[in-house]
Order: structure tokens, then C-alpha cells, then sequence
């Protein structure tokens, strides 16, 4: 999904703020080196003047002589080969006076010949992944850090007859199709299985290597999305209808363990219009559940659950809690696993 105005015009405004900070820092230098070498100011002030003749006479189309044009260039050279001789025996870098910029590529402006700069795009991820609510957990919870380690090899699903290891691994491969061709290929992943088997952490992992590619990916837990929806319904609140508005346009929304919140007439119709409105626009969701299959749609209907057949991967998760396993294994790291602390 491309930018939205108040997107773009949001990073523009930051890119004129670091402008602003980068000329205070350079006004900061210069203040500081005049006070030091006080000729470092004649000197600049030499290089300005003959600079600004040069271009008035540019302007003017004025023919002066080879010679004495020549003498303006000479000039400005002598005093910035002496400017340079004096930062240098003071102690600074040889470029400490000159203008500063985050990016030297674009100069902090975000274009290159009117194309958007390699640092507008990372400042585009950025400014993504602070909207999405997932700025800092997906800097632990990524695919760098996911282990199949955690998914047994003995226990099984009763319904595939795969163990919980061959599992996860075919849920994995789902996910790297669904990551590839996300852009060009709609299609929806429904997550389920019991709490502590790593659904949460696959769909951070998943919106992490989406935001990575540009897109603009949404995570709502249900009791957060189902909240935004009452205070705009009920409430004619501006700031959630917005936020609502920004999700149903997303490129990809992750709603996390759907069935934890009271479900009643309000939530099912809210989250099926939700479900509709970004389906006719062909744009991904994951729903991830504690529920069984069954469960889900006892509660929220055929309606839903054929919307979701329609387009959704499945990806069944069985196995141990795996929170569970990382304490057992914390605690036999201290030495006090088995032993009663009090």
C-alpha cells in the first residue's frame, strides 16, 4: 500500500527536522572554531565575497578578463587550502566546518534526481513499523530467533497424524509462500491451537519481514481491536475511527487470540465487517486463536467461517507450552529446578 498524505507528509517533516538539528550542529561548530582560530571568520568571509562576485558577474554576463577572473578562483582556493592548514593544526577534522547531513547521499531532503532516496525507504520501514504497534517487540520476536527446538517429535496431531516438529515445519514453509507472494498473491492465514505454542511469536515474525519489504502491517490483540471498534461505534470517537480507517486500508493486519474477549452480537457483526471490508479489497489478515476450529465457529458464526474458508491457509499448532519449557529450562540453569523455594 503506498503512503498515505499524512504518512508522507509525517516523514517529510521529520526529514525538515533533522535538517534543522544538523544546521544547529554545524552553527555550534562554526561558533566555537571562530572563537578558537578568530581568523577561521576572515577567512570564510574571504571565500564568501569572492564566491558572490564570481556569480554577479556569471549573472551579469559581465567580460572581464581571463586574468582577472582567474584571480577570484585563485583566491578561494588559497584561503581553503589555509582554512583547511589551520583546522588541521588546531586539531579538528578537515571537515568540521562543512555543512552536516545524516544522509550525504540526498542531503537529508529524501530524493536523488526526484527518486526517493535508499533513506527515505528506511525511514518509510521506520515510520511503518512505529504505526503498527510492533516497533519493539519484533526486534526479539523474528524469524533470527525462532527455534523449532520447542516442538516435540513424539507428540502428534491427531488430525494431520504429524508430529508437533514436522508440524511447525510445514507451518513454516506456509509462511515463507505467504511472505514471498504477499503483494501479488492475496490469501489470509488463520492461526489455532492451544496458548504457548508460538502463534503470537510466527505472526511477529511474519510482520517483521513485511515491514522490511515496505509494507504496512497492523497488530491489534482482540481485546485492543474489539475496544477500537465499540469507542468508534458507541462513542463517535475521532482517534479510534482513525485508527480503524488506517487498518482496513493496511497491507496486512494481525488480530492476536480472537475468542479472549466476551464475544456478543457487537463483537461478531464488528469483526465481520472488518473481515469483509478487507477482503473486497483483497488485502491479508491473520487471525490467530486459542479456539479449535469447531469452537471459532460456534461463537462467531458461519458467516465469518466461510469467509475465512474462502481464502485462509490453515495452521494447526499442538504441542507443549512452550513459555513452559523456557521457565523449566531457566530454572535448571539457576540449579533450583525440583527444589522447593520459598
Amino acid at each position: 500500500m503506498p503512503l498515505t498524505n499524512a504518512q508522507f507528509d509525517s516523514i517529510m517533516d521529520s526529514y525538515s527536522q533533522r535538517r534543522l538539528a544538523n544546521y544547529r550542529i554545524q552553527e555550534a561548530r562554526r561558533e566555537e572554531a571562530y572563537q578558537k582560530i578568530p581568523e577561521l571568520a576572515e577567512i570564510d568571509n574571504a571565500i564568501s565575497g569572492a564566491s558572490l562576485t564570481l556569480a554577479r558577474h556569471k549573472l551579469r554576463g559581465t567580460d572581464d578578463s581571463i586574468q582577472d577572473m582567474a584571480a577570484y578562483y585563485r583566491s578561494i582556493e588559497e584561503n581553503k587550502e589555509r582554512r583547511l592548514q589551520l583546522l588541521r593544526e588546531h586539531g579538528y577534522p578537515a571537515d568540521y566546518l562543512d555543512p552536516v547531513y545524516t544522509c550525504k547521499i540526498c542531503h537529508d531532503t529524501g530524493f536523488v534526481d526526484g527518486k526517493r532516496c535508499v533513506c527515505f525507504k528506511q525511514e518509510s520501514t521506520d515510520f511503518l513499523s512505529r504505526e503498527s504497534n510492533l516497533s519493539e517487540v519484533v526486534k526479539t520476536e523474528n524469524f533470527r530467533h525462532f527455534s523449532t527446538a520447542y516442538y516435540s517429535k513424539t507428540i502428534t496431531d491427531p488430525v494431520t497424524g504429524l508430529s508437533s516438529y514436522d508440524l511447525m515445519r510445514k507451518n513454516l514453509g506456509l509462511v515463507k509462500q505467504f511472505v514471498d507472494s504477499f503483494g501479488s498473491d492475496y490469501q489470509n492465514l488463520f492461526l489455532y491451537g492451544n496458548t504457548g505454542l508460538g502463534k503470537t511469536f510466527l505472526s511477529h515474525c511474519i510482520a517483521k519481514e513485511l515491514m522490511d519489504r515496505h509494507f504496512f502491517v497492523v497488530y491489534f490483540s482482540a481485546a485492543e481491536f474489539f475496544d477500537m471498534a465499540g469507542d468508534r461505534h458507541f462513542r463517535r470517537d475521532s482517534q479510534a475511527d482513525a485508527l480503524y480507517k488506517r487498518a482496513v486500508g493496511a497491507d496486512l493486519v494481525i488480530l492476536d487470540d480472537v475468542g479472549t474477549e466476551v464475544p456478543n452480537g457487537f463483537s461478531v457483526s464488528a469483526l465481520f465487517t472488518f473481515l469483509n471490508r478487507r477482503a473486497e479489497n483483497r488485502l491479508a489478515t491473520i487471525i490467530s486463536t486459542n479456539l479449535t476450529l469447531e469452537q471459532f465457529k460456534d461463537i462467531y458464526g458461519e458467516r465469518i467461517f466461510s469467509r475465512l474458508m474462502d481464502s485462509s491457509k490453515f495452521l494447526p499448532f499442538v504441542g507443549d507450552d512452550i513459555r513452559q519449557q523456557k521457565r523449566v529450562i531457566a530454572a535448571k540453569k539457576e540449579g533450583n529446578y525440583g527444589n522447593n523455594t520459598q
